[in-house]
């Protein structure tokens, strides 16, 4: 998307960041999205009921999920919960809506669908510092390309060991370890996958969530 004009940033920010509600950042990012480099603290003026993402300074204004997508990460975070209990070991699972600082800077907060975090060091009382050890995305149509594309290099870049991206219409399930080859792979949404981090020993259960998906609920 291309940036505009060079008159859109002959203002003083810090005056406007003091004048500006959490709700003009939302209007201001979906009129002009690369008018500026938006920051951490920008993100926290949002209103609490809007939904958005920073990416590199760039605000992402998120639609609410549907009823399928949340059912999705809820199935998909039971499952790996159930494993994490049984396991009895430091990760610990979470689901979105969540604040990442993936990069440990004023200039990336994400909110994975489903994450995994190893290091309970990096969880504090507001939201997560540093990269998850797994990340899962749900794509909705609106994210598609942000997950496919932009949040694959992120979360490649910032140290996530291994990331799923769920593709419900499509019944796809793509992988990547960047922990082991960092290879792209694709498959149908069936039968049972093994999580790398965990050596294959937790198998999600793909099955039910296909199921999830061919019935919308």
């Amino acid at each position: 998307m291309e940036k505009d004009e060079k008159n859109h940033n002959s203002y003083d920010e810090t005056d406007e960041r003091k004048s500006k509600s959490g709700e003009d950042f939302v209007k201001e990012s979906l009129a002009f999205p690369a008018k500026r480099k938006y920051t951490i603290r920008d993100y926290e003026q949002l209103p609490d009921d809007a939904r958005a993402e920073l990416i590199d300074g760039e605000l992402f204004v998120m639609e609410a999920p549907s009823f399928l997508h949340q059912r999705i990460v809820l199935r998909l975070w039971y499952q790996i919960e159930s494993f994490l209990q049984e396991k009895k070991g430091n990760c610990v699972a979470a689901a979105a809506p969540l604040d990442v600082r993936m990069d440990r800077d004023d200039y990336t907060m994400l909110q994975p669908d489903v994450l995994v975090i190893c290091d309970r060091g990096q969880i504090t009382g507001k939201r997560v510092e540093g990269a998850p050890d797994f990340v899962c995305e749900v794509v909705s149509p609106s994210s598609a390309s942000k997950d496919y594309i932009k949040k694959t290099e992120k979360y490649r870049a910032a140290g996530v060991r291994e990331y799923w991206i769920i593709d419900a219409d499509r019944r796809t399930l793509t992988t990547y370890d960047f922990a082991g080859d960092g290879i792209q792979k694709s498959r149908e949404l069936r039968g049972k996958a093994g999580v790398k981090i965990y050596h294959d020993e937790l198998m999600i259960d793909l099955d039910e969530l296909a199921a999830i998906a061919e019935r919308g609920f």
